[in-house]
């Protein structure tokens, strides 16, 4: 499992979300803080991929059953990233490996890999990620989302990524659960079971990105729709969505100053690694990725955006 928290203050990450991830998990069965217990290892290896528990009082266990996508969603809510309980043994295993002087994984304490969070790229050509709205179903992105989601698409396509191109469709639950590029899709949801889902202000969850592949799922707040939000938010929103998906945190990461707060998030200066190129100010809110961008007007790529993406889907290392 390769996955590092990446910042580029615009930054690249293992996941995350100003709403950020986890896939339409039903809040109703979590477990709260006071009820979920870590082992020392597995603080130790959330810690190495950048998530310090003790520096986050929102933790709960989350277990969802999905039954139109056919998947289960179990695992844990720290803050606004969602690890499921599979990358948490990942994690374990691979921070036991990291202290083990007789392994083949480099040992690095606390600290990220370089690039081991990048999405998989190839060494000619470019990888085609399909960026995928749901459509005919009661959890259907509706036409102003799916507008908005095909416009950032387009604006990041217009960047001429040198070794990514993305592709936006339009998929039934069916169509995706059929399809033969599963890891090459962001699949984009409207969670319209349950405000629940969500906390106050949140717009979206999105999952991590890891094993080479982006971000599988995009969960849009039911709250957050055509009718009650402009076209030009939506689409501040789901470029924000598709940062994450691609491993990128928040730009202000470090203080969150872009939602009135002065608190770091998930994102912790162990297991974060600068892309070059870009702002090194971890409080940056000049970018589509500030934690609450679209409370300040943040709804288009900025310079720093556009530099990021670039960078992230070059083949040279950091």
């Amino acid at each position: 499992m390769k996955k590092r928290i990446i910042y580029l203050s615009v930054l690249m990450a293992a996941a995350f979300s100003c709403a950020e991830e986890n896939g339409g998990v039903n809040l109703s069965k979590e477990q709260k803080n006071g009820n979920v217990q870590f082992s020392d290892v597995e603080s130790s290896a959330l810690l190495r991929n950048g998530i310090d528990i003790e520096l986050e009082s929102n933790i709960s266990k989350v277990m969802d059953v999905d039954q139109e996508l056919d998947e289960v969603f179990e695992g844990y809510r720290i803050g606004d990233i969602f690890v499921d309980k599979e990358e948490l043994a990942d994690m374990v295993e691979e921070y036991k490996a990291s202290k083990n002087p007789s392994s083949s994984t480099p040992s690095t304490e606390l600290y990220v890999r370089t690039n081991d969070n990048r999405i998989e790229l190839p060494r000619t050509g470019r990888r085609t990620i399909v960026i995928a709205a749901m459509v005919n179903t009661n959890r259907a992105l509706d036409q102003q989302q799916i507008e908005a989601l095909e416009a950032a698409v387009d604006d990041i396509n217009a960047l001429g990524l040198e070794a990514v191109r993305l592709r936006f469709e339009r998929r039934t639950a069916r169509q995706h659960n059929t399809s033969n590029n599963k890891n090459s899709t962001v699949f984009f949801i409207r969670d319209a079971r349950n405000t629940r889902n969500f906390r106050d202000g949140e717009f979206a969850l999105s999952s991590f990105s890891k094993n080479g592949n982006p971000g599988s799922r995009v969960f849009l707040a039911p709250q957050v729709t055509g009718l009650n939000t402009p076209g030009v938010i939506l689409k501040g929103i789901m470029l924000h969505e598709i940062g994450h998906a691609f491993g990128l945190v928040h730009s202000d990461f470090d203080t969150r100053s872009s939602c009135g707060l002065n608190s770091t998030d998930g994102a912790r200066r162990r297991g974060i690694e600068h892309v070059p190129g870009t702002s090194t100010d971890t409080n940056n809110t000049s970018s589509v990725m500030a934690a609450c961008a679209t409370d300040i007007g943040m709804f288009e790529l900025t310079n720093q955006d556009r530099v990021g993406f670039r960078r992230i889907f070059q083949r040279s290392s950091f």
